[in-house]
C-alpha cells in the first residue's frame, strides 16, 4: 500500500521534496531534490515508505539548489542540479552544475558549470543506441519571441557526462495560455511562458518527453507530455504535445487535495514491471504560504 504525500520513517515528519528525482540502485530507491541549502536525499526499499538521509550536495557560497538529476556510470554517480551564489537574491542567476560521487548517498563533489545563463532542470539519458543526451531548460530560447515568450525545453548530446557537444534542438516550447507563469512579466507587455522539468522515456514503439508548465508557486502548475511514434535518436524526434500543441489536456494537475502538482521522474516498482510517477505537489488542506516550501512528494502507478 502507498499513502500521498509519500511516507517517511520519522513519525510525524514529511520532509518537503520539491522536484522529486527517483533512481534505484542495488536494490534501494534514492530521492534527491530540490532545497534552499543544499540537494537532498531519502532511501527506500519499497518506493512506498522513505528515511531522509540529508544534504548530498552542498557549498557553502551557493544556496537555492534546484531541481537535481542523477546517472550511474561505471563506478560513478553524475548529479545534475542548478544553484546559485549565497548573496545572489536573483534566480535568473540559477546555472546548470556537475557534482560527482562514489556513492549514491554522497558526498558529492563539484565538478563544473555547464553554462553561465539560465539553465535548470537536467534530465540526462542513456538511449537505446548507448548515446547520452541531456535535457535541460533555458529562457534566452524563446525569450526574444514577442508572440510567446518565456522558460523552454532543449536537448544536446553529451561526449562524456562531463561534456556537451553543442549541438542543442529545442524539444518542448510554449504553445498554450494555460503554460503562462506570469502576465506582463517585465512591465513591457510581455506574458511570460513556462515549459520545464523534462523527463524522458520510450515503451514498446513510442517516445514520451514528460514536463511540467505554468508557475511553480501556483495552484495550477501541472504536468504534460509530449509523444513522437518509432524509435527515432533523441535529436532527431519531431514531439507532439498531446493532444496538440494548442489543447490543454494535462497527465496530473490540481484537483479537492492537492495543488501545484509538477516536476517528476518515472520509476519501476519492486514488481519489476509496473512504472510510477514521483511528482510534488502542495496538500489543499494546508493556506498557500508566500516564500514557504511546502511542495512534498507524492506517487502514483502510471497506465500508458
Amino acid at each position: 500500500f502507498y499513502t500521498n504525500p509519500a511516507a517517511y520513517t520519522e513519525p510525524g515528519t514529511i520532509p518537503t521534496n520539491p522536484d522529486p528525482y527517483v533512481i534505484k540502485f542495488n536494490g534501494i530507491y534514492y530521492c534527491y531534490s530540490t532545497d534552499e541549502n543544499g540537494v537532498n536525499v531519502s532511501s527506500s526499499e519499497n518506493l512506498t515508505v522513505w528515511k531522509f538521509l540529508g544534504r548530498v550536495a552542498k557549498e557553502e557560497d551557493k544556496h537555492d539548489y534546484w531541481a537535481p538529476c542523477v546517472i550511474y556510470d561505471n563506478g560513478t554517480f553524475y548529479l545534475y542540479c542548478s544553484n546559485t551564489g549565497i548573496s545572489t537574491k536573483d534566480n535568473h542567476q540559477e546555472y546548470l552544475q556537475l557534482y560527482t560521487a562514489a556513492s549514491p548517498e554522497g558526498p558529492f563533489t563539484y565538478v563544473k558549470t555547464f553554462f553561465q545563463k539560465f539553465s535548470i532542470d537536467a534530465h540526462v539519458v542513456r538511449d537505446y543506441d548507448g548515446t547520452v543526451y541531456l535535457f535541460y531548460s533555458v529562457n534566452d530560447y524563446m525569450g526574444t519571441d514577442e508572440y510567446r515568450p518565456g522558460t523552454s525545453i532543449l536537448v544536446d548530446r553529451l561526449i562524456h557526462f562531463t561534456e556537451l557537444a553543442g549541438e542543442e534542438k529545442p524539444v518542448v516550447t510554449p504553445s498554450i495560455k494555460e503554460e503562462m507563469f506570469e502576465e506582463n512579466r517585465f512591465g513591457d507587455e510581455r506574458d511570460w511562458y513556462t515549459v520545464e522539468g523534462a523527463f524522458f522515456l520510450r515503451r514498446h514503439n513510442r517516445a514520451y518527453l514528460l514536463y511540467a508548465a505554468n508557475a511553480y508557486v501556483r495552484e495550477n502548475y501541472y504536468l504534460g507530455y509530449s509523444f513522437a511514434e518509432g524509435n527515432t535518436p533523441i535529436p532527431d524526434i519531431s514531439w507532439q504535445k498531446y493532444p496538440s500543441d494548442h489543447t490543454y489536456s494535462p497527465l496530473v494537475c490540481r484537483n479537492k487535495m492537492v495543488e501545484g502538482t509538477g516536476h517528476c521522474s518515472v520509476i519501476q516498482a519492486p514488481n519489476l514491471t509496473d512504472d510510477w510517477i514521483i511528482y510534488h505537489g502542495r496538500n489543499q488542506d494546508r493556506p498557500l504560504t508566500a516564500q514557504t516550501e511546502e511542495r512534498v512528494m507524492r506517487l502514483d502507478p502510471l497506465y500508458y
